[in-house]
């Protein structure tokens, strides 16, 4: 129980990163402000299952103490006809008071299907933040084999860079990865994005869908800068740069 009673569900992957970082401080925020708790659904070492965890002050998801609760399937063999009804019957004993999606990177692709008629059914809103591009393309940064952005080409060269070898084979065709994601988009009751390249980006393939530009931090501005810039001898990059986010950039300027 928490103190202004109900849950939120955060869905997340279980990579950490910034996606994992905001989630931690959206939940800090809920749980001083509304007094709600939190807990995380979270991909399952089992196929075809998610996994419900405890979602700790420091943001870190800690594994709930019942093995049934890390195994929790999609779908029922004994009834196909009825997916995700394990999934709605344990979230409906929760009191939820919302579903929060942040990312569906490693999870099984049953369940972005489910999730807006498991909110349905639970009379609860499904509100959608959007860290990146994985909706636009399962390669996540729009970064081709070069390490370099990939200038978002036709959906020829999308299919056939999904399929190198040299990145690893993604199980995915660019028409259909977009027609899906466009649906849960549509069905979500908000949808929020980080910035305006973001917003741009995601309008242009999904032009239906309204969005809402919030920042994950305010942005700080100094009340006065300095006359003249000093002579500029060094500089610090503070966090860690993979190649997808611009080390080989980096890397080159630097030279």
């Amino acid at each position: 129980a928490t103190p202004g009673g109900g849950l939120v569900l955060m869905v997340n992957h279980g990579r950490g990163g910034g996606t994992a970082r905001h989630e931690a401080e959206v939940a800090g925020q809920l749980r001083a402000q509304q007094g709600w708790g939190v807990v995380a659904l979270r991909p399952s070492r089992r196929r075809g299952c998610v996994a419900l965890a405890a979602l700790g002050h420091d943001g870190a998801s800690a594994v709930l103490d019942l093995p049934s609760l890390q195994a929790i399937p999609l779908h029922d063999p004994a009834n196909e006809r009825a997916p995700g009804v394990v999934l709605k019957e344990l979230l409906g004993l929760l009191g939820l008071r919302e579903v929060q999606l942040h990312h569906l990177a490693d999870h099984s692709p049953g369940l972005r299907e489910l999730l807006p008629g498991l909110c349905k059914a639970l009379g609860v809103p499904l509100s959608i933040t959007l860290h990146d591009y994985h909706f636009i393309c399962p390669r996540i940064n729009l970064v081709d084999a070069s390490g370099r952005y990939c200038g978002e080409p036709e959906r020829d060269t999308c299919n056939r860079c999904l399929q190198r070898e040299d990145i690893g084979r993604i199980d995915a065709r660019i028409g259909p990865w977009r027609a899906v994601h466009g649906q849960l988009l549509a069905q979500a009751e908000r949808v929020v994005v980080p910035d305006l390249d973001v917003a741009s980006r995601l309008t242009h393939y999904f032009p239906s869908v309204r969005v809402q530009v919030q920042p994950h931090e305010a942005l700080v501005v100094p009340a006065q800068r300095p006359a003249r810039a000093p002579a500029l001898r060094e500089v610090l990059v503070i966090g860690a740069l993979s190649v997808a986010k611009g080390f080989g950039v980096l890397r080159g300027l630097a030279a």
